[in-house]
């Protein structure tokens, strides 16, 4: 509807047809009747509401769904009895003599209102109606509630709060108790908002819908544990909206309770699937996603996302002409017209021919929705000074969300401007929607005063936000303000109750430290820091490099003019203590590229392919504004690099059923998906790069990436450029990928030849005595960096390969100290799981063939410790294991003794 958005639970409907003229008869209808007819829909309603209750705990979701549809019958014909028994009464009495009236007394005569308010096109109509004089008390009542709601959503906050005061706490109307919660929300007054949401459902306002909305406020105040407890109830109450049980799932696997959260998810994937990328955007669930048990589910194999059917047995029905039902999971969308009605858990009511939608489909619906009231929600937002209730606030953040996910930058600061002005009511999270829209629009300087003002609005007069707090953090690192960076990510992690900042704190330390102490090379489209030890020689070589490169990939990557791209040499135990993690990398680009060559100072072949890599992300990144997605930035980074013999791990993958459709490949990439996807993905990547040259040209790879520099989406740039959808992409991706090449290679070029070659000449053509001294040998690094070179890479290999293992020994460790507390036959499983993953590694030679046998030795014994030690907690030996773990300990120590002199540990 146009105008300001009433939420339905208060929204009043404009009656359909006129009322009756009035009829003399009428003044006789006994006074109590009404109110019997109103007993009679609240006996309904509370007998099927007790039934549903009772049947769902039995989990018959068909015997539910006829008890709630029963109760509503019976109260929607007692509600309409009893409105026409006190409409016709009150028509038939007599008005006050010479008053001005808006109706003929009664809640009845509030029906003009209501529709008023309902269409909500004329302001100066609603504010005459609402402060007209009223008949009687009730009315005055219910007038004074609608006028607060009214208030309410024009963000005068005093005015509602005036109101409000003039009712008794508890009031006699559960609508008063429900608005004095909706205003300590946009007063971000979280110490309250919980209760008073409480006190609201305990007076009558009990139902799915409002709980959801007083555990999204209760979040959105940072009363995370309150929240919590909130969703918990929704679950033990047996709630068939999905997301509680999602966010049940969660919990419960932040407590290590496993078992219940695989249960919980395959819960609320049957009330509703979630798409694949809401999935393995929240690290909880990609983790559950991977367990075996449950991993059949989501169907990652299959290019379209899941079609879940309804289940249990149908009872349809009877849909009147026009009418069509949509089901997704357990959900129901039925549609009439222009009117659209939701029943989560319905679908057992869906006719027969009702469409089943994918969950991508179904989301996609829902942003639809929200992006229709982008109007609404912008007008709304303006007059109530930028604050918006729990349940609008949800459908904005919805429309934010996809329209960040479509890159349509200028229409979410467009959505978010009526927020500016007035931070101090703005909710938060459209605020840091709206700084990641100034980011992208290359409006950083607005972003980051955005921000600021957020933060100190939120430190001095209401709870303080971490995210606002690191989005700050980063946005003063991008312009070389580290000091203050570091200052606000110690000021998060001191909200925090686990740390978080602190790798990224040493990460700007050195950055810092780049920018104080570093020495600086210059090139034509580079700019290379490097330690003062390093020495100008090397970093003037790195640049060579890097421009001969840029030239090279500009056949696959359109070049663009923009500031020099950074460069950064660091020391490899620098470069290991703060960026590698748990994660085995050579190499990273973050809007700079920074690589461990510090020492070793040499161009091999193996390490310029580590550079090229990194310089296609930059290229990539300036080329498209940073919008080119995870699928093509890896899969091209990939595709260009030199002398990196690639196998084509399609036909494997295929023939053991561990393929990934090409649709997944994205989600996993971009977001906390489990390691063993994240390496099929990106080998996956690589070839589909591959596919789209083979198949399409040349031109294809530099007419993608134009194409998402004009901010397409993946379905949009492959049906442009390839005329496919994704899911013919993926049918023919791997139709080739099982019958195509097998290896893919380029070429290196010997960039250290090349240099040495042309340095000889340069000093040779300067010298006095040129031509007059026989040719020398060409100059090479000296061997020690050489041997630490090939060390570093080697441990990249090893890292990847044996990060599996250590994820899963280490929470066996804790529970054997007694540091956990696991339960002891809940690790048998991951012992089982630990010496299964040891055998495969250990049959494996590539991570014990590092240049010195003396490493290789005293790794492979540390493993074969770990799987022996495996073995013995699986079958409960665990004294056994216990003495394995001591052995196990002295081996590390002597790896660790060994690695010490390249800078490297176990």
């Amino acid at each position: 509807a146009p105008g300001p958005v009433i939420p339905s639970s208060l929204r009043p409907a404009a009656p359909s047809a006129p009322p009756p003229p009035a009829n003399p008869k009428d003044a006789a209808i006994p006074a109590y009747l009404p109110l019997v007819a109103l007993g009679i829909a609240a006996l309904a309603l509370l007998l099927g509401a007790i039934a549903a209750f009772l049947l769902g705990r039995s989990g018959s979701m068909v015997a539910v769904a006829a008890s709630i549809l029963v109760a509503l019958v019976i109260a929607g014909g007692a509600l309409y009895w009893g409105w026409s028994l006190g409409g016709r009464r009150l028509a038939a009495a007599p008005a006050a003599a010479g008053s001005k009236v808006i109706g003929r007394g009664g809640v009845g005569a509030l029906a003009q209102l209501r529709a008023i308010l309902a269409a909500g096109t004329d302001r100066a109509e609603i504010e005459k109606r609402l402060t007209a004089p009223t008949v009687d008390a009730q009315q005055h009542d219910v007038q004074s509630l609608w006028r607060a709601q009214y208030l309410l959503g024009e963000g005068d906050l005093n005015g509602v709060d005036a109101i409000l005061r003039g009712f008794p706490s508890p009031a006699p109307y559960p609508l008063a108790e429900l608005l004095r919660a909706r205003l300590a929300f946009r007063r971000l007054r979280h110490e309250e908002t919980g209760w008073l949401y409480q006190t609201a459902i305990g007076r009558g306002h009990d139902d799915d819908g409002l709980r959801l909305e007083a555990a999204f406020a209760s979040a959105s105040t940072d009363a995370e544990d309150r929240a919590e407890g909130e969703f918990a109830d929704m679950v033990n109450m047996g709630t068939r909206l999905a997301e509680p049980w999602y966010i049940a799932a969660q919990i419960a696997a932040s407590q290590d309770r496993m078992d219940d959260a695989e249960t919980f998810l395959r819960l609320a994937w049957k009330l509703e699937p979630a798409p694949r990328a809401d999935l393995f955007r929240n690290p909880l669930l990609s983790f559950l996603v991977a367990r075996p048990n449950i991993f059949p589910l989501f169907q990652l194999g299959v290019a379209a996302e899941a079609h879940v059917p309804p289940e249990g047995d149908r009872k349809p029905l009877t849909l009147p002409p026009g009418a069509t039902a949509v089901t997704c999971g357990q959900g129901l969308r039925l549609t009439v017209g222009t009117a659209e009605l939701s029943v989560p858990g319905g679908a057992q009511l869906a006719p027969a021919d009702a469409v089943i939608e994918d969950a991508d489909t179904w989301k996609r619906h829902s942003e639809a929705k929200a992006l229709a009231a982008l109007p609404t929600l912008k007008a709304q937002a303006t007059a109530s000074g930028g604050g918006l209730q729990p349940q609008l606030l949800r459908i904005a953040e919805q429309a934010g969300r996809a329209l960040a996910e479509q890159n349509r930058w200028s229409d979410l600061v467009d959505l978010t401007q009526p927020i500016a002005p007035k931070i101090e009511n703005a909710p938060a999270s459209l605020v840091r929607l709206r700084a990641q829209a100034l980011h992208r629009l290359l409006r950083d300087d607005e972003a980051r005063q955005l921000l600021v003002r957020l933060a100190k609005t939120d430190l001095a007069s209401r709870r303080p936000s971490t995210g606002t707090l690191f989005d700050l953090a980063e946005l003063f690192a991008a312009s070389g303000e580290y000091d203050t960076a570091i200052k606000l990510l110690e000021k998060a992690d001191s909200l925090l109750p686990e740390p978080r900042a602190a790798r990224r704190r040493r990460q700007l330390a050195m950055d810092r430290d780049l920018e104080s102490s570093y020495g600086s090379f210059r090139s034509e489209h580079f700019e290379v820091r490097y330690p003062k030890a390093t020495g100008e020689h090397y970093a003037r070589q790195v640049a060579w490099v890097l421009e001969q490169e840029r030239t090279r990939l500009q056949h696959w990557i359109p070049p663009a003019a923009g500031k020099l791209i950074e460069v950064h040499l660091f020391p490899y135990k620098d470069f290991y203590a703060s960026f590698g993690g748990d994660i085995a990398v050579i190499g990273i680009f973050d809007g700079k590229v920074r690589v461990p060559f510090a020492e070793i100072r040499s161009l091999d072949p193996r390490l310029v392919a580590v550079l090229s890599h990194e310089l296609a992300h930059a290229l990539m990144a300036a080329a498209t504004g940073g919008q080119a997605p995870h699928w093509l930035q890896e899969g091209l980074a990939q595709h260009i690099e030199m002398g990196t013999r690639q196998v084509n791990p399609l036909p494997d993958l295929a023939r053991t059923g561990r393929a990934l459709s090409f649709p997944t490949v994205d989600p996993i990439l971009r977001g906390f998906a489990e390691e063993r996807f994240v390496t099929l993905a990106y080998s996956e990547a690589a070839w589909a790069v591959a596919f789209i040259e083979s198949r399409f040209g040349d031109k294809a790879i530099p007419r993608l990436l134009t194409t998402f520099a004009a901010g397409k989406t993946t379905e949009q740039a492959l049906q442009e450029v390839c005329g496919m959808t994704p899911a013919e992409f993926d049918r023919a991706f791997w139709a080739w990928g099982q019958s195509g090449p097998q290896v893919r290679a380029l070429e290196a070029r010997r960039y250290d030849v090349d240099y040495a070659r042309q340095e000889h000449q340069a000093h040779e053509d300067d010298s006095p005595h040129a031509g007059l001294r026989p040719q020398s040998t060409l100059s090479r690094p000296a061997v020690v960096d050489e041997k630490r070179g090939r060390m570093v890479l080697w441990y990249a290999t090893y890292t990847r390969r044996t990060d599996g293992i250590k994820r899963i020994l280490r929470p066996i460790l804790q529970t054997y100290d007694g540091q956990s507390d696991a339960v002891r036959g809940s690790i048998a499983s991951a012992c089982g799981e630990l010496s299964t993953q040891v055998g495969h590694v250990l049959a494996d030679p590539e991570p014990w063939s590092s240049l010195d046998g003396d490493v290789n030795r005293a790794l492979r014994d540390s493993y074969i410790l770990i799987g022996n030690m495996g073995d013995a907690c699986r079958t409960g030996r665990d004294a056994e294991a216990r003495a394995l773990i001591g052995q196990l300990n002295a081996a590390l120590a002597k790896a660790a003794e060994r690695l010490a002199p390249y800078g490297l540990n176990p």
